[in-house]
């Protein structure tokens, strides 16, 4: 609640997207800058054409396996 104003608007994103704030959110929103450039980077993974959307998720899992990063 004590929030700065663009933590609680990432934050309040996220849920309305998935339906909760991610942990890492929360932890991330105690340096904003962190959480901002985090954010944004998330942002253009999803907005970028550079794969098919249907891919999307199958490269962010591939990802993580190869970081062992259970997902």
């Amino acid at each position: 609640d004590d929030a700065p104003t663009e933590v609680r608007k990432i934050a309040d994103g996220q849920k309305a997207a998935v339906g909760k704030t991610m942990p890492t959110t929360r932890v991330r929103g105690h340096c904003p800058d962190l959480l901002k450039g985090i954010a944004g980077m998330q942002a253009m993974q999803v907005e970028t054409d550079f794969s098919p959307a249907s891919l999307k998720p199958l490269i962010t899992l591939l990802v993580s396996r190869l970081n062992e990063c259970p997902h």
